[in-house]
């Protein structure tokens, strides 16, 4: 049965592999030198394993298998959205395996699933629209294949604990967790959840039941000692940490505003996970009102009383219902991290490929449940519509993503107010312009351009687009432009994306582009007076003002600053001052070294 389902799951999602690259696939792999391999070296493989700047550690495993793509393919997008693709249906399988296991356990009324129950889920599951974005947008492989790993060791839990209720051997299947977990850890952080995943189970599966009272007791006090200290850690370290200090200088609302927002942004996921309409799939979700308190907006208090009530569902219907409270529990489990304190951005649809399957899961128990008095075949007719539909929007969805401008069209029509979706279409109207101004494709990115600067979301990337766009064809930017650069980095939050606007400015005068010297270095010092900047942009900004308009106590000053962004690296001082003096630049080799020794980072 299942190779029929695996077929149609690729059916869905192929119109998608001719489509391009899209939003963070571009820092991550089209513009990262670290995956760009040309052989498989052993210190090819250490670079890419490296490549993933965020996070303690990075994501090798992931950026690993990203390299590996660009070794095959380039800059293609066809393969790697192939491999993506690969991915989903392997996962789809392992998915229909997991759940025939936990599909087996009779409940306590003795009552047992459709045989085809399994297969059935996993394939709505797998082509439910709102895996297009997960499966389809490159840099998600990081959670596709996070979450492969994931599934495998769920499989591998519930076959141990079925083991261990009916006293057959069972530590093979629990030793092959941690490995299993070790792996989908290097992937992604997000399997840091995996028991989440297997304490959800035990409250509404297995009850912390085994065929010994010791086995019990192990489990009961592994899982209390377990908790505690993630608990433990949690409010002593975590809570701290992000509520307190400088962790929120790159977003524009607090850890408390993003916590009440995520009362809105989780009922929001539920609403696409029931009626996934095309034109609430928007991908860019950077136009959400923040939350500021549980009235402002009203639907943050209404949000917080959906989501107490379906706690309340899983915990009370636990043992009429299991598979219900195994749903609801692994859908918040499946948000334990990207709907908390940490400072991430309130929402995107890829965070739903988990908890996707425990709405999933919820909602086909409440199906199986309804009776019906002439037995149940016009439920699986239903059924079979809903699998019918469903399969037809990803289709149609897919389709859209295999075309650029028709995607770029389609979500700036569904979210005008998304300054993101204004870039992306701008910037898809200026490649058909192909770099002639008289072009209607010149004008139509120009437009879209300076309608996107206007939004209320938007960051300085929109003008920005603008500035190039008017100076790569030789014709003069006008000072009211500069004037809105300057204005949104001197007032605004500064976010990753003004860093990629002032980077992919400083960028293009560095190749020729005739741009203003005294405005960029007008945006660029707003910049660093406001905000914390990586010390490659305060080198960047140092070496424009050193080229560009030869001031060298400016130069000087970034150069110190770019000291003191690196101070965890010893030798980065080092390696500066060496460069500079070697180019003759003393002034600004002296300023890095005293920068080092007031650090205390000299030998």
């Amino acid at each position: 049965m299942m190779v029929p389902i695996t077929m149609l799951v690729a059916a869905a999602f192929w119109p998608g592999l001719s489509g391009r690259f899209i939003f963070d696939d571009y820092p991550t792999i089209v513009s990262n030198p670290g995956i760009h391999i040309d052989s498989l070296s052993w210190e090819a493989i250490q670079r890419a394993a490296g490549s993933f700047s965020q996070g303690y550690y990075g994501r090798p495993l992931a950026t690993i298998s990203l390299a590996l793509n660009y070794l095959a393919d380039g800059t293609d997008p066809w393969g790697y959205k192939l491999t993506g693709l690969c991915i989903h249906v392997l996962n789809t399988l392992i998915v229909w395996i997991l759940l025939r296991q936990l599909l087996g356990i009779r409940s306590e009324e003795g009552e047992n699933w459709p045989k085809q129950a399994a297969a059935v889920i996993a394939f709505i599951w797998a082509v439910h629209p709102l895996q297009v974005s997960p499966v389809l947008y490159v840099v998600q492989r990081m959670e596709t294949l996070s979450l492969l790993f994931v599934l495998l060791a769920l499989a591998c839990y519930v076959k141990a604990r079925r083991n261990q209720l009916s006293d057959r051997p069972s530590a093979f299947w629990f030793a092959a967790c941690l490995p299993l977990m070790l792996l989908g850890l290097a992937s992604k952080e997000s399997a840091a959840l995996l028991p989440a995943y297997t304490l959800s189970l035990e409250i509404a599966i297995f009850r912390f039941r085994a065929s010994s009272s010791a086995s019990e007791r192990l489990l009961k006090r592994t899982y209390a000692v377990a908790v505690s200290l993630a608990l433990g850690v949690y409010l002593l370290v975590v809570l701290p940490h992000y509520l307190t200090g400088d962790s929120y200088a790159l977003r524009d609302f607090s850890a408390s505003e993003r916590l009440m927002t995520q009362m809105r942004v989780l009922p929001m996921y539920l609403g696409q996970v029931l009626f996934p309409r095309p034109d609430q799939l928007t991908f860019y979700y950077d136009d959400i009102i923040v939350s500021t308190g549980l009235l402002s907006p009203p639907s943050t208090a209404l949000g917080a009383c959906l989501l107490l009530s379906l706690a309340f569902v899983a915990f009370f219907v636990r043992r009429k219902a299991p598979i219900v409270s195994l749903g609801v529990l692994w859908f918040f489990a499946a948000h334990a991290i990207t709907s908390n304190v940490f400072p991430l951005e309130h929402a995107f649809e890829h965070r739903n490929y988990f908890a996707l399957l425990g709405a999933l899961l919820a909602l086909a128990d409440i199906v199986r449940r309804i009776p019906m008095r002439d037995g149940p075949a016009l439920k699986y007719v239903a059924i079979g519509g809903i699998c019918t539909f469903l399969f037809a929007l990803t289709l149609v969805r897919s389709a859209t993503w295999g075309n650029p401008l028709n995607l770029a069209m389609e979500l700036a029509n569904a979210n005008p107010r998304s300054a993101r979706a204004s870039v992306d279409l701008a910037e898809k109207y200026e490649m058909l312009a192909g770099g002639d101004p008289e072009s209607p494709f010149y004008s139509l990115a120009m437009t879209e351009f300076h309608r996107g600067a206007g939004l209320a979301s938007a960051s300085s990337l929109p003008i920005q687009g603008a500035i190039m766009l008017a100076a790569g064809q030789g014709r003069p930017v006008p000072e009211a432009w500069w004037a809105t650069l300057e204005s949104k980095l001197s007032t605004g939050t500064i976010s990753p994306q003004d860093h990629y606007a002032m980077s992919g400015l400083l960028t293009a005068r560095a190749r020729g582009m005739a741009l203003d010297d005294e405005h960029l270095a007008a945006a660029y010092e707003a910049m660093a007076n406001r905000s914390q900047l990586p010390a490659g942009m305060y080198a960047m900004f140092a070496n424009h003002a050193l080229t560009r308009l030869e001031d060298h106590d400016l130069a000087a000053r970034l150069f110190a600053s770019a000291v003191e962004a690196e101070k965890d690296d010893r030798h980065y001082a080092e390696r500066l001052a060496s460069a500079l003096r070697a180019d003759g630049h003393n002034q600004e080799a002296q300023a890095v070294e005293a920068k080092a020794a007031a650090l205390r980072l000299a030998d």
